[in-house]
């Protein structure tokens, strides 16, 4: 909407035209509703100010291009000699807005050619001694035997400054609005992204250990199927033995049966197939086992590494620790004794890698101040009324009450340089308070950390939506 800012000429013209073609419509009204009669002085009057004025005043406020106001100011003994029907205040003072309201009515399209979008408000009407802006405006009288009627224009120049202010602010605003829009859109990108590499550098990591864990059922799948290729080859010569006699049978060679049941018997003796049958299902058994692992492995790699792009679901702490700690196990062989303490907790509504982040994040991070020799990491969960409770517990070095307050701001690590990148527990803490949760922290120097974790088992769909954001 463009503000119309008027030249000095521009204005009068303005003001002498259209307090005229107002003062005109007012008497038609003023005629046609209450016969009053009345003539207009058709050389309106510039004012610079409108004085005080003491009697009923009645005005209607026009905003849009431009501001400005219709006022009908008419003495109170006037009022009640022209308006003698009316029998109480209320009563004139509804004549004198409703005649105000069907004038300006009329008017406005004629103001409508000079500036355009323009809107009316609500008449208002004031009994008493009034004062209207300090502005330029036009005054044309209508004169009645009682008494005058006065029609005041006016356009405040001042508001039309204000407003050309306002829109530049708005329009400053609007832009602004929309950069840090943008903004916070390559911020959402970025840090996504960084939960990302952090995630990708948690898992170079584990993948160096995970080669072990892989290796060691492989070798023994690896074994098991060479002992099967051995116990094929056994079976196969006894199988022929088999073969053999069947042939003579169905030859009706009886001459030659005994020997071939003879040969049948030494092969299955000398493979010793009773126990190569018994074996068999056992070695199987094994491999798929350990198949099943090395798939569980690589599963709960895959799961962990991918992008989340999945709609959150309604998820078990106990299933996200015990894939999380499937990770981290190799880390903590040896290393340190394992306690997990799982209850019952309530489901929660998330999304399952992002969690299993959070307690890889955590365990790893334990397993950095565990002392040399009889470290203890205790992972336990439970249900507090609706809240899912997780608690990762170290008896590790602490942290120090300096070092408490600055734990999950990106990038601050007490790991030494090379080690540590400071954003797992910024990471951390962000996934919990999207999922709608909370982490803190004790910890006490040279007693150890505790982590709890909190999360809304019945979650709004607010933070439904603030998850997936």
């Amino acid at each position: 909407m463009e503000i119309q800012r008027l030249t000095d000429l521009q204005l009068e013209h303005a003001l002498v035209a259209n307090s005229t073609k107002y003062a005109a419509f007012l008497s038609e009204v003023l005629t046609g509703m209450f016969e009053i009669n009345c003539s207009m002085d058709r050389k309106p009057e510039i004012l610079n100010e409108l004085a005080p004025y003491e009697g009923y005043t009645a005005s209607i406020l026009f905003i849009g291009t431009a501001f400005g106001e219709f006022v009908l100011r008419i003495q109170k003994p006037v009022a009640r000699k022209l308006f003698k029907n009316c029998s109480s205040d209320l009563e004139l003072e509804d004549a004198l807005v409703e005649a105000l309201n069907i004038a300006v009515g009329q008017c406005m399209p004629f103001l409508g050619e000079t500036f355009h979008k323009l809107t009316i408000t609500s008449p208002r009407i004031t009994s008493g001694k009034s004062k209207l802006p300090k502005v330029k405006a036009a005054e044309v009288l209508l004169n009645t035997p009682d008494g005058a009627i006065s029609c005041v224009f006016y356009i405040d120049q001042m508001k039309l400054d204000i407003a050309s202010s306002y829109k530049e602010i708005i329009s400053n605003l609007s832009l602004a609005n929309r950069e840090i829009t943008e903004a916070h859109q390559k911020l959402k990108e970025q840090q996504a992204q960084l939960v990302h590499n952090e995630k990708m550098a948690s898992l170079g990591i584990m993948a160096a250990g995970m080669a072990h864990e892989i290796n060691n059922p492989l070798a023994f799948v690896f074994g098991n199927v060479e002992v099967l290729q051995g116990y094929c080859t056994a079976m196969a010569s006894v199988l022929q033995s088999y073969s053999h006699f069947a042939s003579a049978v169905f030859a009706e060679d009886g001459s030659d049966l005994k020997a071939k049941i003879e040969g049948m018997k030494k092969a299955w003796q000398e493979e010793d197939l009773d126990y190569v049958i018994g074996d068999t299902e056992a070695l199987i058994e094994q491999s798929r086992n350990g198949l099943s692992r090395i798939r569980n492995i690589v599963g709960a790699l895959r799961k962990f590494s991918r992008q989340d792009n999945e709609e959150a679901i309604m998820i078990n702490l106990n299933d996200e620790v015990e894939n999380a700690l499937m990770l981290v196990l190799h880390q903590t062989k040896g290393k340190c004794t394992l306690v997990k303490n799982l209850s019952s907790p309530p489901k929660v509504l998330g999304y399952s890698n992002q969690i299993e982040q959070v307690i890889v994040n955590l365990v790893s991070n334990a397993l950095h101040v565990l002392p040399q020799e009889g470290g203890v990491i205790k992972i336990s969960t439970r249900g507090e009324n609706e809240v899912a409770v997780l608690e990762i517990s170290d008896n590790g070095s602490g942290i120090t009450p300096e070092n408490l307050s600055k734990l999950f701001t990106p990038f601050f690590t007490t790991k030494p340089i090379g080690q540590g990148t400071g954003l797992g527990l910024a990471i951390s803490h962000g996934i919990v308070e999207r999922h709608g949760g909370t982490i803190s922290v004790q910890s006490e120097v040279g007693i150890g950390t505790t982590f709890t974790i909190r999360l809304a088992g019945a979650i709004s769909a607010k933070n439904s939506e603030k998850i997936a954001s």
